[in-house]
């Protein structure tokens, strides 16, 4: 018996060629977003830590020296933290590290009215796990380091009367990096710039 083989054989239309991508194209598009959402919540978590460390910093470094850092008195480090925009993240990083890495290494430099405790180890560049400092100058430890958020700005510090908490504001201004204050420089909840910031306030 003699078989015989059909040759039209049919391949794919034109349609199910476009439906097939149209379909691969949905799902690599939620798949790439839903690793975006991922990444954001993984840098939002990232900075709430932060700010909880620095915060705790701030509260020791105020029991031992009797201050605010940046407060004022011998070691506000040239800063203004009591100015309504608040004052940028190196004086912390001065308050809550440098200080106190110049007392255990460089005692015979160490002035009387610094700190001599390290009070956040994790600022400490040479050992960066939280990739949240940078040398920003030829010395090592730079004096002037700035720490930053996850999405690369520096976190905000306020201390007196424009603070909102009574102690100090801390802040990261969030996925945007904008923060905008209000009228007179207090703190505005409502502005859209502000509603991804991560605060200890």
């Amino acid at each position: 018996m003699k078989t015989t083989f059909s040759r039209n054989k049919q391949g794919f239309t034109l349609i199910e060629i476009l439906v097939t991508i149209t379909i691969m194209m949905i799902l690599a598009g939620v798949i790439v977003g839903g690793m975006g959402f991922v990444a954001d919540r993984q840098a939002r978590s990232t900075a709430e830590l932060q700010v909880a460390l620095l915060s705790r910093g701030i509260d020791e470094y105020r029991l031992d020296m009797g201050v605010h850092p940046g407060a004022g008195g011998p070691n506000d480090f040239g800063g203004n933290a009591a100015a309504p925009h608040g004052q940028n993240s190196r004086v912390l990083y001065r308050a809550l590290f440098f200080e106190g890495w110049q007392a255990r290494n460089n005692s015979d430099e160490q002035n009387p009215t610094a700190a001599r405790t390290i009070y956040v180890p994790e600022l400490d560049p040479t050992n960066n796990n939280q990739g949240w400092t940078g040398p920003s100058s030829s010395e090592f430890p730079p004096a002037d380091s700035q720490i930053t958020d996850p999405w690369g700005s520096q976190y905000r510090y306020r201390v007196g009367a424009h603070a909102v908490n009574p102690d100090f504001d801390l802040w990261s201004p969030g996925r945007d990096t904008n923060t905008q204050p209000g009228a007179g420089g207090n703190y505005n909840y409502d502005h859209r710039d502000n509603r991804d910031d991560i605060r200890n306030f």
